[in-house]
């Protein structure tokens, strides 16, 4: 269970201060075979917390419920709760047979839980993945976010005067990156944390055979609120505004022609 690539799946889990983005893949597998593409492997953790799994999903799912059972005893501590799931998971002879991992975040800290009693805490950019395509996923996070970061570097020095806007090349060339068009630089700049995480999943999909591009996520939000959501929704209620815009126009149309 330790090594995290056997999990067929891919997890994703993306920061910017307190605001926290958790994003999976809908696809279940069976040997060779796809038994189901829409598995939400993505879940509420009390009030506050949000989680997701890699490996055999009964067992992912009993143990976020452990964990929730956990911060039930622990109010807002994630990492004591995590700490005292990890123990009882090692310890527990029972419990020792789960074969699964764990992404579990609030708006403080995001943490990587194993069955050999790890508790792992994201690194400084705040990006963490597990399962198969877990290492596609990660690095295109990490190249977004920084690409994010340059973009908007490089806007503000645009907006000054020339010298600044030298002076903002040299920064972003210091940092190992490049000076981008304006256009593209507006683009990457412009992008939420939630498009953020919605692309390097994309990328995963597209590389990894055992994810697919069926996500379902939660949002924690930098007030603490929590947004969930899943592709099917999005693309139903993209699909209505689509008939609403397009009935309007319509009208519009009828209208002026009369």
């Amino acid at each position: 269970m330790e090594d995290r690539q056997r999990h067929s799946t891919t997890i994703l889990c993306v920061r910017r201060g307190a605001e926290v983005v958790i994003m999976g893949d809908g696809q279940a597998t069976q040997n060779d075979f796809v038994v189901k593409p829409n598995v939400r492997k993505v879940r509420r953790i009390g009030p506050s917390a949000v989680g997701g799994f890699a490996g055999v999903a009964v067992d992912g799912l009993a143990l976020l419920e452990k964990l929730e059972a956990k911060l039930e005893e622990h109010p807002g501590q994630l990492l004591r709760a995590s700490v005292e799931l990890a123990k009882m998971w090692r310890q527990d002879k029972l419990l020792r047979e789960l074969d699964a991992s764990l992404i579990v975040a609030d708006a403080q800290t995001t943490l990587w839980l194993m069955g050999n009693g790890d508790v792992l805490e994201a690194g400084a950019d705040g990006v963490i993945g597990i399962g198969s395509g877990a290492d596609f996923a990660e690095s295109a996070a990490r190249a977004l976010l920084q690409l994010h970061s340059e973009a908007q570097l490089q806007q503000q020095q645009e907006s000054g005067s020339s010298s600044e806007s030298a002076a903002a090349a040299e920064v972003v060339a210091a940092g190992g990156g490049q000076v981008l068009p304006s256009e593209a630089a507006a683009a990457i700049a412009g992008m939420s944390l939630f498009d953020v995480a919605k692309k390097a999943m994309s990328i995963a999909a597209d590389c990894c055979v055992y994810t697919n591009a069926n996500f379902s996520w939660h949002h924690i939000l930098p007030d603490g609120s929590i947004v969930s959501g899943d592709s099917a929704s999005a693309a139903a209620a993209a699909a209505v505004a689509g008939a609403d815009s397009g009935a309007a126009a319509v009208g519009q149309a009828v209208i002026s022609s009369s």
